[in-house]
C-alpha cells in the first residue's frame, strides 16, 4: 500500500496539492479512496472525507453541502471517481465557494495509475492526519481537526481494547467516509497489521 499512496501522492503533486493543502475525498469506499487518503498523508496534505452524493432525489442538498465543506476548509482539490466528475462540475457552476476545490478535480483511478512515485514528507505528531465534517444537518457543517498523533492514540487504544492478535483478521462493512469505518476499522487494523475485508 505504501507504494500505491507514494503514487497517488505524485500524481496529487502534479495536480498543485502540496503539504498543507486540503483535499477533499468525494469516493465511495474503494481502492481510490485508499490512495487519494494514503497518497495526501505521503505529501503532508488534508485529506477530508466527504460523503459522496448518492440520492438523485437529494442531490441539490447533497451539492449545496459539498460546497459549503470545500468553502469552510479551503479546499484545494478535489478527488472523486468519473461517475461523479458531471454531477460535480454542475456544483462548481453553481455554488461559488467550491469553484476552487471542484475547478481542480482529480480523478481517482488516475491515482491508481500514476507510475511515478515521491518520498513521505515528515510531518510533526501535532498535524492534522485528516479533518471530519459533522453532517451539518441543523446548519453548517464543522470541521473537526483530527491531529496524527491523536489518531495514533486512537488507534492504540482500539486494538488493546478489542485485544487485537497477530492472527485476527478484521472485517468492515462501514464506509470510509464514515469515522468509524476510517478509524476503528481501516486505520486501525493497518496499524495493527491485521488483514483488512471491507465490504
Amino acid at each position: 500500500i505504501y507504494t500505491v499512496a507514494r503514487r497517488a501522492a505524485a500524481h496529487l503533486q502534479e495536480r498543485g496539492v502540496g503539504a498543507g493543502d486540503r483535499v477533499l475525498l468525494i469516493l465511495p469506499t474503494g481502492p481510490s479512496f485508499m490512495a487519494a487518503f494514503y497518497g495526501c498523508q505521503v505529501l503532508g496534505a488534508i485529506p477530508v472525507p466527504v460523503v459522496p452524493p448518492f440520492s438523485l432525489a437529494r442531490m441539490e442538498e447533497h451539492l449545496a453541502r459539498i460546497a459549503r465543506i470545500a468553502r469552510i476548509c479551503e479546499a484545494k482539490a478535489a478527488v472523486a471517481n468519473d461517475q461523479l466528475t458531471a454531477v460535480l462540475s454542475v456544483a462548481r457552476r453553481k455554488h461559488k465557494d467550491a469553484r476552487q476545490a471542484l475547478s481542480n478535480m482529480i480523478l481517482g483511478q488516475d491515482l491508481l495509475n500514476e507510475t511515478n512515485e515521491v518520498d513521505l514528507v515528515p510531518v510533526e505528531g501535532s498535524a492534522p492526519g485528516f479533518i471530519q465534517f459533522t453532517s451539518g444537518s441543523t446548519g453548517d457543517p464543522k470541521g473537526v481537526v483530527l491531529p496524527h498523533a491523536s489518531l495514533l492514540a486512537n488507534m492504540r487504544a482500539i486494538g488493546e481494547g478489542a485485544k487485537f492478535r497477530e492472527t485476527d483478521i478484521a472485517v468492515s462493512w462501514l464506509p470510509l467516509f464514515h469515522d468509524m469505518g476510517l478509524i476503528g476499522h481501516f486505520l486501525a487494523s493497518m496499524a495493527w497489521g491485521l488483514p483488512l475485508v471491507k465490504m
